[in-house]
């Protein structure tokens, strides 16, 4: 990075992922090389990226601009300034300890969510609230503190390994099992040529670099072997001192062209000529026939990021606006257009913190304006601010019309220095709660936080409905320790785990985790418990969930055993490869397998349904990229016939034209069908990247019969305010955000209006009042009102007719309902589950309830036995099939089922006396010539002569 100039501008993450960052004018590009993932939480993973910035004028291997995000720490040995640079493309100031085995204090940095300390003379920790744990050393004297190992907090580890003969440069990231993640080859020592990341246990991608006057132009894509893969090329434009990028042409097919300004924001001293070059247009053309998108680039003259013009000499050491105690703010403007038009403007206007205070949309004259509050005191430095002053306090949402009128939103939350927000308040007025435990923990409830430093783990949350308007819902959690390896003494030996949660008093779910030598497996769940606790405790029921793992050759195999309150279990296991963190395969509860498999870029390229047995069906999918003929870049996928569909893209990934083959076609001897491709879609865009045109298309006999087009038109809120069909026809949605209404209508050909829809909706986004219209007359109203929560609690028709719910229990479930007619209804739900799994159903007549209907269900949520008008129906099943082996049906008749899981289907029904009947049904296989597995060939009935409906997890089959 550039001495020349520091500033906490930097530091967000609008700057750090690329693209063009309204503070600072700068366009940067951000290349991910792969992710290391933790197993033991799903969450947490660090991304290792190449990024580039203009203000970076050091060739760090990758050529000039160009840096890995890792941490490094400069020392007053290396800098005037001790500074730290962070693994998310933050750097700060920082004072460094004044101890051994000290800590290394932040001068620059507000929240309280990271800490560094001195282990070592040659080595220091940083320490994230996330989770997290970084160890730096100094590879040789004079040289800054680099990355050398990266710890999750249940003990998995990530080792840095540099070139040994160039201490600068990153050669390989080794996992807790000593494999490669990533490795980087120089034929020089200094500059990177292959990049190989891990994608298998026997398998790893390339990228090739390439270089130019030490300037990085192209990057392929990961690939396997040696043949040639599609790339990214850059070009450069010299500003001054300064290296800036002027072009990136993509594989997909686009190009983004950026136009600069060289005597750009005015910074003074700061810089040899007295400014700082910035954006002033990008283009971006997405290829395949679609309209560019050109963004041009304003930005408030007199006063900028750097703190122009400054309070005295400007500083090269510090963020010179962190040292104005009075207000300061500068703006930055993006004007999206075309062909000489602006049709939107995006403005920014940011405080002396660098902190978004007013963010303004227009379009078509319609104002979107967020006002963000912040936690800061006026008229004092950065200094004087308190730990939480980034966090916002305020958010105010203002929607004004062309015609000037207005309405506003407000969003309100309170934080801690940690940055845990500890209130929040919602536009529709709920208001959520969360407590946490101090970082020094809580008696048996929770421990201290393993580094003794943050306070991050929830007691409670509390949800407290908008007017009061309903029951509070809160959740209370405990916590336990795992015993953690590391290996380095600096970090702690326990990772905090969630072992308890009460939801609502009622449902108590418990976990627990297991201990494991390998930090790969340490600390992941082993079980957990479930029960809902009804009117009587001691009839609560229990589900328990068991977990084991499999490690193997980058696979982690996790079985999961589902066991009921009475006794009846089903498993289920998944694989995931643990390079990747895709999923490899899964098996269900009856035993059929489905696999996936990818291809370098993690797009799946085969996936396998009902794996190994007769009924096992293919999908392949194939990738093209733009050919030097036009060819657009596609996706081909063939089914289980052998039959293909095409898709084809522009270079932004989106939809551009549908192709399938028709039915003209045969199959070769390897069973590949060789129909004709016919489009049958295409998709246009405007100049806004939003969807412009639909057309699909028809066939007979090989000859389009047919074209439907559908041409969409926006209004300055961004939302569809017209299709117009070439049928003539044309619906109309005119959407107003200050009274909070959208009418619908649909108009003829002859321009005649047909009835319209009116609906008028609350802060909840849900609807109060439907008005339809016929022509300029009011045809009918009807009205919903909703509680606190945003439930529906009364619903009136254009009668006058009313419904209510009367009553809903913890769980947003209603148990109490008046119908229209005054009909009253109570519900019950299953004493298994939260979910809205009704148990029985009561009318009252006369003012005493009569049952409709009633369900009972096994311990793993299967329905046993259905009453509904005093006629029954039971259920039994064979084991863990989600599917029942016999129904017994409300003539007291017993029907056995026989099924294929691997199709969903029944196979038999055998009914018992008197009929006797035995009905079969054959599925073709994958010996079947002709057809894929899973079509019905045979049954033993015509299919419309019997209905059987299934009970089954997430549904029926009929």
């Amino acid at each position: 990075m550039s001495d020349s100039i520091y500033s906490n501008a930097f530091n967000f993450s609008t700057y750090v992922n690329g693209g063009v960052d309204l503070r600072t004018g700068q366009y940067g590009v951000t290349i991910h090389l792969t992710t290391l993932r933790s197993q033991f939480n799903p969450h947490l993973s660090r991304d290792i990226s190449l990024s580039f910035s203009m203000m970076n004028t050091i060739d760090t291997g990758f050529g000039t601009g160009w840096s890995l995000h890792n941490s490094e720490y400069y020392d007053s040995t290396v800098k005037p300034q001790p500074t730290v640079f962070l693994s998310s493309g933050e750097r700060y100031q920082v004072e460094p300890a004044d101890e051994p085995n000290g800590y290394i204090a932040f001068k620059d940095k507000k929240l309280k969510d990271t800490y560094i300390r001195t282990t070592h003379e040659r080595q220091i920790g940083i320490v994230y609230k996330i989770g997290m744990t970084e160890t730096l050393t100094r590879m040789a004297d004079g040289k800054p503190f680099r990355l050398t190992r990266l710890d999750f907090e249940n003990g998995e580890w990530f080792d840095f390994h540099y070139n040994p003969e160039n201490p600068d440069v990153l050669a390989s990231i080794t996992d807790t099992h000593g494999t490669a993640l990533l490795r980087l080859t120089s034929h020089d020592n200094h500059t990177i040529d292959t990049a190989y990341v891990r994608m298998a246990e026997d398998r790893e991608s390339r990228l090739d670099f390439s270089y130019v006057n030490n300037q990085l132009v192209t990057v392929s894509l990961p690939t396997e072997g040696d043949g040639p893969a599609p790339h990214t090329v850059f070009s450069y434009q010299a500003l001054g001192e300064l290296l800036a990028i002027s072009t990136v042409s993509h594989p997909t097919g686009s190009r983004d062209n950026l136009y600069y300004q060289q005597a750009g924001h005015r910074v003074g001293e700061l810089s040899q000529t007295g400014y700082l070059p910035y954006v002033i247009q990008w283009d971006r053309f997405p290829g395949s026939g679609q309209p560019m998108t050109r963004m041009k680039y304003r930005y408030s003259p007199d006063k900028n990021f750097t703190g122009y013009p400054f309070n005295g000499s400007p500083s090269r050491v510090a963020d010179n606006l962190y040292l104005m105690p009075g207000d300061y703010a500068y703006w930055a403007m993006e004007l999206a257009g075309a062909e000489g038009k602006v049709l939107r403007l995006h403005r920014v206007t940011y405080n002396k913190f660098h902190l978004p205070e007013d963010d303004l949309q227009v379009e078509k004259s319609c104002e979107t304006r967020v006002a963000t509050h912040y936690n800061a005191l006026p008229d004092r430095d950065f200094f004087a601010q308190p730990p939480n002053l980034q966090i916002p306090q305020r958010i105010v949402t203002t929607y004004t019309t062309p015609a000037g009128k207005s309405r506003s939103e407000t969003l309100t939350q309170a934080s801690d220095e940690a940055g845990n927000i500890t209130e929040r308040v919602d536009i529709n007025g709920v208001k959520t709660t969360t407590d946490y435990y101090p970082a020094s923990g809580e008696g048996t409830r929770c421990p201290a936080d393993p580094w003794g430093q943050f306070r991050r783990y929830i007691r409670t949350t509390t949800v407290t409905p908008a007017d009061g308007e309903g029951r509070v819902k809160t959740a209370e959690y405990e916590y336990r320790s795992v015993a953690a390896r590391h290996g380095i003494s600096f970090l702690s030996d326990y990772v905090v785990v969630p072992c308890k949660r009460v939801t609502n008093g009622r449902l108590t779910t418990a976990f627990f985790y297991q201990a494991n030598d390998d930090p790969h497996l340490n600390a992941l769940l082993s079980s957990s418990t479930k029960t809902l606790t009804g009117k009587d405790p001691k009839t609560s029921k229990t589900t328990t969930k068991t977990f084991s793992y499999t490690l193997a050759k980058g696979l982690l195999t996790t079985a999961e055993t589902t066991r009921g309150f009475d006794g009846c279990q089903m498993m289920a296991s998944k694989t995931v490869n643990i390079y990747t963190g895709r999923l490899e395969s899964h098996t269900d509860a009856e035993g059929t397998t489905a696999t996936q498999a990818y291809d370098t870029l993690g797009r799946l390229v085969k996936k396998v349904s009902a794996a190994g047995s007769p009924y096992e069906t293919v999908k392949h999918c194939r990738y093209r990229w733009p050919g030097a003929g036009g060819e657009p870049a596609a996706l081909e996928v063939m089914d289980g016939w052998g039959v293909s569909g095409r898709t084809e893209y522009d270079g932004f990934g989106r939809e551009t034209a549908t192709w399938v083959q028709d039915s003209d076609g045969e199959f070769d001897a390897a069973g590949h069908y060789h129909g004709t491709f016919r489009q049958v879609a295409s998709s246009a865009y405007d100049p806004l990247g939003r969807l412009a045109t639909e057309t699909k298309f028809d066939y007979a006999d090989g000859r389009q019969v047919s074209v439907s087009q559908q041409t969409y038109a926006y209004d300055g809120w961004g939302q569809v305010t017209e299709i117009r069909h070439n049928t003539g026809l044309t619906e109309h949605c005119v959407f107003d955000p200050i009274a909070m209404t959208k009418t619908q209508s649909q108009g003829d050909a002859g321009g005649q209006r047909l009835a319209s829809t009116c609906t008028t909706y609350n802060l909840f986004r849900k609807p109060v009042r439907i008005d339809v219209w016929d022509g300029d007359q009011l045809y009918s109203t009807a009205a919903l009102q909703y509680d606190g929560f945003g439930r529906k609690i009364k619903t009136t028709r254009p009668g006058g007719a009313t419904s209510t719910v009367d009553h809903y229990d913890v769980f947003d479930r209603p148990t109490r309902l008046t119908d229209f007619d005054g009909t009253v209804h109570r519900m019950q739900y299953s004493d298994l589950t939260e979910a809205v799994v009704p148990a029985a159903i009561d009318v009252e007549v006369d003012g005493h309830p009569v049952n409709i209907g009633t369900q009972v269900f096994d311990g793993l949520g299967r329905l046993t036995d259905l009453q509904v008008n005093q006629v029954n129906k039971q259920y039994e099943y064979t084991e863990s099939v989600a599917w029942p082996s016999t129904i017994t049906n409300g003539r007291q008749q017993r029907v056995k089922v026989t099924t294929l899981p691997e199709l969903g289907q029944v196979a038999s029904v055998n009914t018992e006396a008197p009929e006797n009947a035995r009905d079969e049904f054959t599925y073709s296989t994958v010996n079947t010539p002709g057809m894929p597995p899973g079509f019905c060939c045979r049954p033993a009935m015509p299919p419309a002569a019997m209905i059987i409906t299934m009970p089954g997890r997430g549904g029926s089959t009929r």
